[in-house]
């Protein structure tokens, strides 16, 4: 598994207003694309016991990325009361076709639990790289990741949230740990 640092916000602002205000302070769009994520969850007693959280933490994605990725994802997230921080891990698998590996996993036991399609807009500087979304059912996002490929972004949560606040105004509650897919089952189911 892949280990990864990842703070996510969302931001009260238009997507014309943030983008605005990104361009002002130094990043410049470098890509856009389509990523499109069936979460599938195994049917089990033992499942629809559980809280919402620790079903999507076992939970495996089929994922669509425009011209970039497709195959299953599996993440294992976990939140570290003592440093106040979300602790992610990975598992990526490539797949040729999206509709035989969601037919695959059917086979296996496993049902649609609920879709999240986002547009994905990145921004970037010498140091820095963000990753804007945009969720219609609820709303736009930023995430940043530490030591993204060749940029900086920092190395601790403290780091990151310094990063997000300097460039992204409005951000919602102050919460740095927002977690897109808890916040569509809530909406939707």
């Amino acid at each position: 598994m892949i280990d990864e640092m990842q703070l996510t916000v969302q931001t009260s602002l238009s997507f014309e207003e943030l983008d605005k205000a990104l361009t002002s302070k130094g990043l410049r769009k470098i890509s856009q694309k389509y990523q499109r994520d069936i979460f599938m969850i195994k049917d089990s007693e033992e499942l629809a016991m559980m809280a919402d959280f620790e079903k999507l933490s076992n939970s495996i994605i089929i994922r669509d990325v425009e011209n970039e990725f497709k195959g299953y994802l599996f993440k294992k997230s976990s939140y570290d009361l003592v440093s106040s921080t979300m602790k992610k891990s990975s598992i990526r698998v490539d797949l040729v076709d999206i509709e035989q590996g969601y037919h695959f996993l059917e086979a296996l036991g496993y049902t649609r639990y609920f879709n999240l399609n986002q547009q994905l807009i990145e921004y970037a500087n010498a140091t820095n790289k963000i990753c804007v979304s945009i969720i219609k059912e609820l709303g736009i996002f930023v995430e940043i990741h530490a030591r993204h490929m060749n940029y900086i972004n920092g190395n601790t949560p403290e780091e990151l949230r310094r990063v997000l606040t300097y460039y992204v105004p409005g951000i919602v509650n102050n919460d740095y740990y927002v977690n897109k897919p808890l916040m569509m089952i809530n909406k939707i189911l």
